[in-house]
Parts: structure tokens; sequence; C-alpha cells
């Protein structure tokens, strides 16, 4: 669509530069609405939520739970850590996960009555979810045409990046 065709003409935005901030803060609200909270503490299951409120910078409480038979069947086949995106994102738990046996309703209220007490860990969390949404836009752009470049040179041959055109 031509929208987008000139969209595409436009100078990419840096993840400093005040236009893209801009943008942030209405993705930001707009995720707000659709994940229908103005809170500032999130329990949430395993799964994109997680990440949505990462970007929001909620501090959260993770729970998973699969049925038994499933549980049993597919347990030994997953190698991950870590369930929360945040969490496989940094390799560390930054957001506390209780899964299974683990995901009572008491456990979590009390995780999550812990982190609204604990201020300093609150900071903690939204300074490690800020981090890995840096590290997600860190030179996106370059990443991406380096790629196209790797697939040029995969598919046509011979074409390397700067070198004018294919052929």
């Amino acid at each position: 669509p031509p929208r987008v065709l000139a969209a595409m003409t436009q100078p990419l935005l840096g993840h400093l530069h005040p236009p893209f901030l801009k943008i942030m803060d209405e993705i930001q609200e707009n995720l707000r609405y659709i994940m229908q909270t103005d809170s500032k503490y999130v329990l949430a299951t395993s799964g994109t939520v997680t990440l949505e409120a990462m970007l929001l910078k909620r501090p959260m409480v993770v729970a998973f739970r699969w049925g038994a038979i499933t549980h049993a069947i597919l347990s030994p086949l997953v190698k991950n850590k870590y369930i929360a995106l945040p969490n496989l994102l940094a390799d560390e738990e930054i957001a506390p996960e209780f899964l299974q046996e683990k995901a009572t309703p008491e456990a979590l209220a009390r995780e999550l009555y812990s982190l609204m007490q604990n201020k300093e860990r609150c900071r903690t969390m939204q300074a490690r979810f800020d981090d890995i949404h840096h590290q997600l836009n860190l030179n996106a752009s370059t990443q991406a045409a380096a790629a196209v470049a790797e697939l040029l040179e995969e598919n046509v041959g011979g074409w390397r990046a700067g070198a004018g055109s294919p052929g």
C-alpha cells in the first residue's frame, strides 16, 4: 500500500531519538489499554503478556500450569530453564516463576505481596526490563540489513553489501 511505501522512505529512528520515544509512549499507552490494567504490578500466566508487562516496566509474578498428563508428556522434552519471556531473554530469573504444583493461589499472593512491599526489588526488576528492552532495540535496522545482505549473498552469489547491485 502507498502508506507503507511512504513510511519506508522515511529515515530510520534510533531508540533514543525523541520521535521514537514518543512512539514508544503511544505503544505503552495502547498496551495498557489492551492489557486492561493501570496496575503497577502484574500477576501473569506465561506467554506474550509477560513481554507486554516487561515493555510497560511492570514488576510481575508469573504462574504456569499444564494438565498432569500434558506435563508428564512434555516436561522431559522442554529444555528451557525459564518460561517467562523476559527471563528467557535475560537467561536469568528476573520475574519470579511458579510452575505446576508451586503455582498455588497462596504462593502467588505471598510473592506478589512481597514484591509490592519491596520497592528496591521492583526498581531492580524494572531496570533489568529496561536493559532487555534496549537490547531488543539495539541496532535492529543494522542487523536486519546485514541479514538481508547475507541472504542475497547466499541466494544471488557474488553480491556484496555496498557493491552496487547484484550481478
